[in-house]
């Protein structure tokens, strides 16, 4: 059983291939995770445990799911939503959270999560040799854009170097340091600046609460500010970073998408205006604007305006409420000397920074790895202080 779990962060770019059953559209990895659910749940052998899990505000989340989409203008788009980046996602967390018994377990999941990252990255490589990449030199491979790319693989990145700062044997440090230079060189061509933004901060913060010497955090995080004021100078004299601030750049693009956000929650400030519908609203709103500078715009590129919009008031107080339970929570955990509660803060540091200027949560596979954050987070927390004894339960 907990090899199968280990197979569905290993392989969420999945979610790309889609069939359809009995009429009904699938993804490949929705119909993986309903899978793992049925042989888990036919050979459990405990009751369901709940304790100290934030169910009220996922409850709440979900109710302002559900009133969004019976309010929206298209409910087969989402309720497509619902299935695909709530319901299987929050299925695969909580049979995670289920079945990992010991932080070794833990530690095997998100392995699986850089290994994934790393054949990502894989391919990646054949797109950038063989030339296949965006008009203006970017690596995207086989996902819509370069910055759902970058989506993909930053939290691979970071658990990578998690990994990294915590190996104890050479070959460990081998295995962990070629993954995530790997995983690295793709993020890297990517050229989503906010990415490599936020992901810096959660790599920082990875230093700060690792368990390597303070020489070691010292050095690695001198070598980082080395790197981000390195690529600052290289990327400065580029024309991505030349045309973000001007007329026609991608700040004035995401100001005018933000502004149309904030037309539509003047608009529909209650109940939103369902889920995977921005996209069609956003351009209903185009004529009380000047012409668009972007047109296929299917998320309103902020996280927290998103679940407004998408989920509606009480969606965004819950995802509010989720996140401050979860720091809370996650902050309680490393007192108690958790390893893989910093990487799980790392993660979520990350999720909301980049998440200020994209969505980092509204796609099939960014939410399978946030809410196995944000249950690992929690489920942890009871492994911890219950079964803490128990070191090695392998199945």
């Amino acid at each position: 059983m907990l090899h199968l779990l280990y197979v569905i962060p290993a392989l969420l770019p999945l979610y790309l291939i889609k069939i359809s059953v009995f009429t009904i559209p699938f993804t490949v990895l929705e119909l993986a995770i309903y899978a793992l659910f049925l042989i888990w749940f036919f050979q459990k052998k405990e009751t369901f445990s709940f304790k100290n899990f934030p169910w009220p505000p996922v409850a709440l989340l979900l109710a302002g799911l559900i009133v969004s989409t019976l309010f929206s203008q298209n409910q087969t788009i989402s309720l497509g939503i619902m299935k695909g980046w709530f319901f299987a996602p929050l299925v695969f967390a909580f049979v995670a959270s289920q079945v990992l018994k010991t932080e070794r377990q833990i530690k095997g999941v998100f392995a699986a999560l850089v290994f994934g990252g790393a054949g990502i990255a894989l391919v990646g490589f054949y797109y950038f040799f063989i030339g296949d990449l965006t008009f203006d030199g970017r690596l995207q491979a086989f996902y819509l854009s370069p910055n759902h790319m970058a989506m993909a693989v930053a939290p691979a990145l970071l658990a990578g170097l998690w990994f990294l700062f915590s190996a104890k044997s050479s070959a460990e440090k081998a295995v962990w340091g070629l993954s995530s230079a790997l995983i690295f060189f793709a993020f890297y061509f990517t050229y989503s600046y906010a990415g490599w933004l936020a992901a810096f901060f959660g790599v920082l913060f990875l230093i700060f609460f690792s368990s390597v010497s303070k020489n070691s955090k010292i050095a690695i995080a001198g070598f980082l500010m080395f790197a981000v004021f390195s690529l600052t100078v290289f990327q400065a004299g580029g024309e991505k970073f030349s045309n973000i601030f001007s007329e026609r750049g991608q700040f004035a693009s995401r100001l005018t998408i933000w502004t149309a956000a904030a037309e539509l929650i003047k608009e529909h400030p209650i109940v939103g205006i369902g889920p995977g519908m921005f996209q069609e609203e956003y351009l209903a709103l185009q004529p009380q604007f000047p012409p668009y500078l972007e047109w296929a715009v299917p998320q309103p590129h902020n996280v927290f305006l998103a679940f407004w919009l998408q989920t509606g008031i009480f969606g965004l107080i819950a995802f509010i409420w989720l996140l401050i339970l979860f720091f809370k929570r996650g902050f309680e955990m490393i007192k108690k000397d958790s390893g893989t509660a910093v990487l799980c803060l790392s993660l979520m540091i990350y999720i909301l920074l980049h998440g200020l200027v994209d969505t980092t949560y509204w796609k099939n596979d960014l939410a399978v790895i946030f809410w196995l954050t944000v249950f690992v987070n929690f489920r942890e927390l009871q492994s911890q202080t219950v079964k803490k004894s128990v070191l090695s339960v392998d199945e």
